[in-house]
């Protein structure tokens, strides 16, 4: 028996189908013409030279994710949520692929291993929200803010990738497949829910299970552009509108054979941060009160 799996098993009605991803699609949309538009508003001070090292400079802060990391444990959580997110929405974009455009579907090994890899990729990404739990609500960082929409969006993501173990391991469990053993979690997953769920209500239990999890993960495409949800895309991409090697705002481009002044600096006997003058220049004015055993904010240019 050659390892495969049918698009759309056990869901005969693709009315929702269709309506969801019309929604999801107009609120990204929505949601990008919004960014885009936010951004263009610093266009005007953004050198127009060496744009293919900006752009590739940019898309490695996105990918590395170093940029705005402190300690080990947060990249590795950045990283758990960023690449197994990216990895999942890959093989959703295939399945999407093989219902639209008539693709013939992974097959035999390469099926095993694609399954196998989305297993992993919905792993880190329960790795990373209960980093990213624990980052926020137990260690709590001073520095940062945790916002209901924070809980809502680790909620989410945790919903989303759990319900697709559960999909899953039912669909594993309904069609008795016999290759389980190399999908280890959802495998785990289908032991679990035989012993739940009798062999005449598999199918409704897999039908209900699917809506639930179309509907989380619809939800999270129509909240993409509008929640923190695109930090981790978005973060870097002032590196595209800075000269190569540049430090400061992009509108003080710089380059490191002439660098940058130290964009404040404490007068003797005072207590406050002054701008230098060549910051002065550029457009800071205001000082900011300075205490030595914590941390301000600075105004930016």
């Amino acid at each position: 028996m050659e390892a495969s799996r049918q698009i759309m098993w056990n869901i005969g009605n693709h009315l929702f189908l269709e309506v969801a991803t019309l929604l999801a699609a107009t609120s990204l949309a929505a949601g990008l013409f919004f960014r885009v538009t936010t951004w263009r508003h610093g266009v005007a001070g953004a050198p127009r030279i060496h744009r293919v090292v900006r752009l590739l400079t940019a898309l490695r802060g996105i990918f590395n994710q170093r940029g705005m990391i402190r300690g080990r444990i947060y990249l590795i959580m950045h990283r758990s949520l960023f690449f197994g997110m990216l990895v999942l929405a890959a093989g959703s974009a295939l399945i999407a692929l093989e219902m639209h455009f008539k693709m013939a579907p992974p097959r035999g090994a390469s099926y095993l291993a694609l399954s196998l890899i989305l297993d992993l990729a919905g792993a880190a990404v329960l790795v990373g929200v209960a980093l990213a739990v624990y980052k926020r609500y137990i260690l709590k960082p001073g520095r940062l803010e945790s916002r209901f929409s924070d809980a809502g969006v680790l909620a989410l993501l945790g919903a989303i990738v759990g319900s697709g173990f559960l999909v899953k391991g039912a669909r594993i469990y309904a069609t008795s497949a016999p290759f389980a053993f190399l999908s280890p979690i959802s495998g785990a997953v289908s032991w679990v829910v035989s012993n739940l769920v009798a062999p005449e209500g598999s199918e409704s239990f897999h039908a209900a299970l699917w809506y639930g999890h179309a509907t989380l993960a619809f939800a999270f495409l129509m909240l993409f552009p509008w929640t923190n949800c695109c930090t981790c895309w978005l973060f870097r991409s002032s590196s595209a509108w800075r000269r190569p090697g540049a430090i400061g705002p992009p509108w003080v481009c710089h380059s490191l054979e002439r660098p940058l002044p130290a964009p404040f600096r404490i007068a003797p006997g005072s207590r406050t941060l002054s701008p230098t003058p060549a910051w002065s220049a550029a457009g800071v004015k205001s000082s900011v009160p300075f205490t030595r055993g914590g941390s301000r904010s600075l105004p930016s240019p």
